[in-house]
């Protein structure tokens, strides 16, 4: 299996602002950006092509696989912040909870949202239950930061506590 896995590109929301699970549109800088990606994928043919179903993983996918039937998974979505969805950064850290939240993201839920261990699980039971249709194909997933860090973590045996030394940047294709 080659496992290929691509981050969505930028997305059009204020810097600053916590927006994982959100369904945020793409910048405007989209078409240049996929056609970056695109070009850093190369011209071999992917088997399988699997997507969050949030509108910037969408379109990107759509954009570099218009061939293929491209499968969406829920699990692929990236971290849900609950409550600090469109909040401002600044403003989550000046809160207790926030804070705490920071000490231990791992383990730690936000305010109804989950916490890294559950994104983790949710990641790691999508994989476990594709992997026998990955085995021996191209796979493709277009995902998120918080999403790709998961699966490495699991694939690597990588730490979830060291999971944000590994930078994924938008646009960035990692190859497994």
């Amino acid at each position: 299996m080659e496992l290929v896995l691509i981050r969505h590109t930028k997305v059009a929301v204020e810097a600053g602002i916590c927006y994982g699970k959100s369904d945020v549109d793409v910048a405007a800088t989209f078409p240049e950006e996929a056609a970056a990606v695109k070009s850093n994928l190369g011209d071999q043919p992917f088997d399988v092509v699997w997507a969050s179903p949030l509108q910037r993983c969408r379109k990107l996918s759509e954009y570099l696989f218009p061939e293929h039937a491209i499968q969406y998974d829920p699990r692929l979505q990236e971290f849900d912040f609950g409550d600090w969805e469109g909040m401002n950064w600044d403003a989550i850290f000046q809160l207790p909870e926030g804070k705490h939240w920071m000490d231990n993201f791992v383990h730690q839920r936000t305010p109804n949202g989950e916490s890294f261990v559950d994104q983790a699980e949710r990641v790691k039971q999508f994989y476990m239950e594709q992997e026998a249709e990955f085995n021996g194909r191209r796979v493709a997933i277009v995902a998120h930061a918080g999403t790709i860090r998961s699966l490495l973590c699991y694939l690597r045996g990588i730490e979830l506590e060291d999971a944000f030394k590994m930078g994924v940047e938008y646009g960035e294709v990692v190859e497994v």
